[in-house]
């Protein structure tokens, strides 16, 4: 008896000199609202046979203004019911948008695919309430406010304008970019 008691204390006392994993915290992030009103990119530049792309055209290397301006716009999504919820936002609060992506580098956003060395796109909100409206969009997290009138039935949307902005090679360009709606 007195052995199985003895090996006993020494199996707990290998067990408790087991490494541990340090603590680690987990965050989770999202919001509550009552309202949700997707969105849907329309405007001229957006090809109509692929939703939610914007034509940039081309640019040429060396000039920085050849790029064409394109002007796009987030209009609620018309699915059923969409409208309404857009409609049931209280228009003298605030609607914003944020601009996410791992390719954003100081100067706009950068290539996700393509050969276009140093290329990027000049992104600009340009009906924005925010003091942020006109400038360029350099980093990911960038937020715009706009009214929240500006999504319901008649209203004007949230505007944006976009360019191409040679680098130092010819080649193709593609850049993508995550937003995220928010509703205060």
């Amino acid at each position: 008896m007195k052995k199985s008691i003895i090996a006993s204390l020494v199996a707990l006392g290998v067990v408790s000199g087991l490494a541990q994993a340090a603590d680690h915290d987990v965050t989770f992030q999202g919001s509550v609202t009552t309202v949700t009103c997707d969105l849907d990119v329309s405007g001229a530049g957006v090809n109509g046979n692929l939703p939610n792309m914007v034509d940039l055209g081309q640019a040429k290397i060396g000039d920085v203004n050849s790029g064409k301006v394109v002007d796009f716009v987030f209009k609620p999504s018309q699915t059923a019911g969409n409208q309404a919820a857009c409609d049931a936002m209280d228009a003298s609060k605030a609607a914003t948008l944020t601009w996410f992506g791992s390719t954003f580098d100081g100067n706009g956003l950068g290539k996700t695919g393509g050969t276009a060395e140093g290329a990027h796109v000049k992104l600009m909100a340009t009906n924005a309430t925010s003091a942020n409206n006109s400038q360029p969009v350099t980093a990911s997290g960038t937020a715009h406010e706009f009214s929240a009138g500006n999504l319901k039935t008649g209203g004007d949307g949230l505007k944006y304008s976009a360019q191409l902005i040679p680098g130092a090679s010819a080649g193709s360009f593609e850049a993508v970019a995550r937003y995220a709606l928010s509703y205060k």
